[in-house]
């Protein structure tokens, strides 16, 4: 009876949670038709214990999931990121960067579904590879709900990656089951490629319980809404608005400080020893969510961190919180860089998303762009003139001396190596959007990228969009240069 009392005291909590961010977010923001029902948002709720001493994750998850797809559905799919950790062979990870993934060796990691449950009742499931299937047990009808109960059991490998641990800090990125995507084309069963990110989510709701070693300090996505020790162990409750994704930092060797940007709590997250470049990242933030929400839209959510970590890979964006490579904070400029392109992947990863699998230029360039106006914004033209060069266009040039980039418009599974990734996606892709800065003026991208943002606010946009937004803005048809541009095989020729 306790049990069935506390279930509708939970689900009545989140409804009332989940009604109150819907109001909240709907009165902050013009062209409100764009946000999704409450009704129709995935909702996680997921509790577990950390074992830091032997890098095991103990969880359980609730998700209540409708069926908004159309037609009925025989299955769910949900992504298990943490099995391509498995081997050395599927590690994410190319021959180039093992030893910067692994600096002590291969170390194996992974996740094992113990159970499965529908609607209370066992369901017949199984594992391939990074997807978990869960049979429906006949079919689920649209507009129709269904609860699934998965318990779980993760384990870290000693890796300064987006998923693993090394010296100071357990790196939870992409780690518990996630719903892939239903789209045309169905379930979406993408793999973990080895190179971008591979990663492509729909905007869901999270109720987060952890426990752990009361000594460890908590950097997350979303709200941290309470905190209490427990018999020796911390017990944490976070809380978020609708997001794309989930993730967590822990150590116990983190230094704190906070600011505000307008009414957004800025968290940096830093070790002793960088306490001045804590405070730069901390500023850093600060500055790019102001100028990004001023720019392109508000920044929807109460809180957003900045995380120094054991972390090889430079930055990585996640929902209200990006990792840093904390050997970055030893330089002052490319430190503000990679934090302004990390604070920018809330806009354009984050608040709209996109499929990172098959069209990654559409989140990468765009936030690489918005780096830059965000630097000449900050400090004018001209240092914003140099940065563009020193950090875009020739890093671009040096690559195409030696090797085409190819397109910039293109899936991941046709890339052969990060440099190649960087140079076409992140550079060309950059400099693509500043050639058509110059056709149409920075006001105009500017507004387009506003427009852009408000039309596809907590959906997964596309390039047909980000075209429409163009046109619609600057009253004229641009969709035949921009494709020509994405497409382009060489050196794009850059106006005048």
């Amino acid at each position: 009876m306790k049990k069935r009392q506390l279930f509708f005291v939970s689900l009545i909590v989140i409804i009332l949670f989940a009604l109150s961010c819907y109001f909240f977010f709907s009165s902050r923001q013009p062209g409100r038709e764009a946000l999704p029902s409450v009704n129709d948002i995935p909702r996680y709720e997921i509790e577990g214990e950390f074992f830091p001493e032997t890098g095991v994750f103990s969880g359980k998850e609730m998700v209540y999931y409708k069926n908004n797809e159309g037609e009925p559905l025989k299955e769910l799919l949900f992504h298990i990121y943490p099995n391509a950790f498995n081997k050395e062979e599927t590690a994410p990870f190319t021959a180039e960067e093992f030893e910067l993934a692994y600096p002590e060796g291969f170390s194996w990691g992974g996740i094992a579904i113990s159970r499965v449950l529908l609607d209370g009742m066992p369901a017949v499931f199984k594992t391939d590879g990074t997807i978990l299937a869960v049979n429906l047990n006949g079919e689920l009808n649209p507009d129709r709900e269904v609860k699934v109960y998965i318990e779980f059991k993760i384990k870290l490998p000693k890796s300064p990656g987006r998923f693993g641990y090394f010296k100071d800090t357990y790196n939870f990125g992409n780690w518990y089951p996630i719903l892939c995507v239903y789209d045309k084309e169905g379930w979406r069963k993408d793999p973990y490629y080895k190179i971008g990110d591979p990663f492509y989510s729909d905007i869901a709701y999270y109720n987060f319980t952890l426990y752990a070693p009361a000594e460890y300090i908590l950097a997350t996505t979303g709200e941290i809404v309470e905190q209490k020790e427990e018999k020796g162990k911390k017990k944490w409750v976070v809380k978020t608005g609708p997001v794309r994704d989930f993730a967590f930092v822990m150590s116990k060797e983190f230094k704190i400080k906070e600011t505000y940007a307008g009414k957004t709590r800025v968290i940096s997250y830093y070790f002793k020893g960088d306490e001045e470049n804590g405070k730069k990242a901390l500023e850093a933030a600060r500055k790019a969510i102001n100028y990004f929400s001023e720019a392109f839209g508000p920044y929807i959510y109460s809180t957003y961190s900045v995380v120094a970590a054991d972390f090889y890979m430079g930055g990585m964006e996640y929902p209200n919180l990006v990792l840093i490579d904390r050997n970055l904070y030893k330089d002052g400029l490319m430190l503000e860089y990679v934090i302004a392109h990390e604070t920018a992947h809330q806009w354009w990863y984050g608040m709209v998303g996109n499929d990172e699998v098959k069209e990654p230029w559409l989140d990468e360039a765009v936030t690489e762009y918005s780096t830059i106006l965000y630097f000449e914004k900050h400090y004018g033209k001209r240092q914003g003139s140099e940065i563009y060069e020193n950090f875009i266009l020739n890093p671009y040039k040096f690559y195409q001396m030696a090797k085409n980039t190819g397109p910039i418009m293109r899936p991941l599974s046709e890339f052969t190596d990060w440099r190649e990734y960087d140079a076409a996606v992140y550079k060309k892709g950059a400099i693509m959007l500043k050639e058509l800065e110059k056709r149409i003026s920075k006001p105009k991208m500017i507004k387009a990228l506003n427009v852009y943002y408000h039309r596809n606010l907590l959906r997964n946009s596309t390039v047909e969009e980000f075209i429409r937004a163009i046109n619609d803005t600057t009253g004229t048809d641009f969709r035949e240069l921009i494709f020509k541009m994405l497409r382009e095989e060489k050196e794009l020729n850059l106006a005048a």
